[in-house]
This record gives structure tokens, sequence and C-alpha cells, in this order.
């Protein structure tokens, strides 16, 4: 099996060109509201009742069309200059932005690559976390963009990690996210973290695997493997 580092697997066709979250919207059919169970809009519409500027970042977005839905509804109904929407995504292919939509920014990006001064009050990877190589580099990263009381939420099979002798490390990943902090929907595959999180994960990435085959979406995935560090 030969293990790839990030540049290489930036341009795999399976993380560069995936299906999984192009077409979603962010609620009614196909939605993101069906797959982080909750509605973004009212999230959003609830915490702008005690914030002045409420900022969603969505990362793998895909085309952009649950951040375009979103913003678009906003600037019709809920005054929506107060609220900053960003969407970054590595394959960059997104849909056209309505000129009226001024305060919604897509970014061609990888994840690590990403970088920002602000703090958000959501942050959503929906099923985009199936194609990164350090998943849990991400994890730490992005809980950090948090505001002290925001939400971050991300589908991800912690079973799409392994330790070099081909082990998985899923039951102890989800041991220490939820001794930091973090909660683990094991059913749902669903991560959550509530408040900005800085949070220590004792694993060094060696690779990815772009040709692990199909996880549990049924779609073809990246498995990451990694080095515990504590020697076990």
């Amino acid at each position: 099996m030969k293990l790839l580092r990030d540049k290489e697997l930036e341009k795999s066709s399976v993380a560069a060109n995936c299906l999984m979250n192009r077409e979603r919207k962010a609620f009614g059919d196909n939605s993101y509201q069906k797959e982080i169970h909750i509605n973004p809009v009212t999230f959003l519409k609830n915490r702008a009742e005690k914030e002045d500027k409420v900022r969603w970042l969505d990362i793998c977005c895909g085309r952009g069309r649950a951040l375009i839905q979103v913003a678009e509804d906003f600037r019709k109904k809920h005054a929506g200059q107060k609220f900053s929407f960003t969407g970054i995504d590595l394959a960059g292919h997104f849909d056209p932005v309505p000129k009226e939509i001024t305060n919604l920014k897509l970014i061609e990006s990888s994840l690590a690559n990403f970088d920002t001064e602000f703090s958000f009050d959501l942050i959503t990877c929906v099923h985009g976390m199936h194609y990164v190589g350090d998943k849990l580099d991400a994890i730490t990263k992005y809980v950090k963009y948090l505001k002290t009381d925001g939400l971050f939420l991300c589908n991800i099979d912690t079973n799409d990690m392994f330790d070099k002798k081909g082990k998985r490390l899923g039951r102890k990943i989800n041991s220490i996210l939820r001794n930091q902090g973090l909660s683990y929907d094991s059913r749902k595959k669903l991560l959550k973290c509530r408040g900005r999180n800085e949070i220590f994960l004792p694993f060094k990435y060696v690779g990815a695997n772009d040709r692990y085959g199909k996880n549990y979406t049924g779609q073809n995935t990246v498995s990451s493997l990694y080095k515990d560090l504590r020697g076990f």
C-alpha cells in the first residue's frame, strides 16, 4: 500500500473530485439539516439574537450550495448583512454567487492551508472529512476557530483511521475526544464540539490511502494512518 502525503493526496481523483457533498443544500431534501441534524437558518437566527455579527464557516463545502441558499434566504428575510458566510473546498467547483449577495466568500483551498483571523458561531463539515488525509489535525485546527459558545459539527467515521499495523484507532480516538470535551455519536458518525477548544491528540500522522475503498457512506473515501505517540 502506497501512502500519500498532502500534495499527492490533493491531486487524487478520490480527494479532489468527490461527489459526496456537491449537490446538498442547507435545508429541505438532500440537505445539511438531515446530515448534521440542525437547520443552519434556525441556528444562525437564534445566534443573531445575542451577537452583533454571526459567522458560518463551511469546510469542504462542495459547490457552496448550502451557503448560497442560506445567504439568499437571510438577504431576503433576516437583515443579511448581520451575517457572514465562508466556504472552503479543495476542488473549487463553486456555483455562481448572485451579485446581490455580498457577504459570502467561497475559497479554493485545502483545510491545511486555510487560515483566518475570525472566529465563528457555526463550523460545519458535511461528509468532507472522509477525503482529508490528516483528519485529526483538521479537527484540532478548526475547533480553535469557534467562538466561546460556537458549534462545530462534522460527519466522520473514526474507524477510517488506522495505526501502522493496520489496526483501527476508532475506539481510542473516540475516548480521547470525549475526554477533551467533544462528543462523538458512533451511530450517526457525527462529531460535535461546543465552544472553542484546544485539544491534544497523541497521534503522529503517517500518510493517507486513497485506495481504501468505500466506507459507511457507500462512496470511495480516504483512510488515514497514524503512529500512537503513547507507544500503545
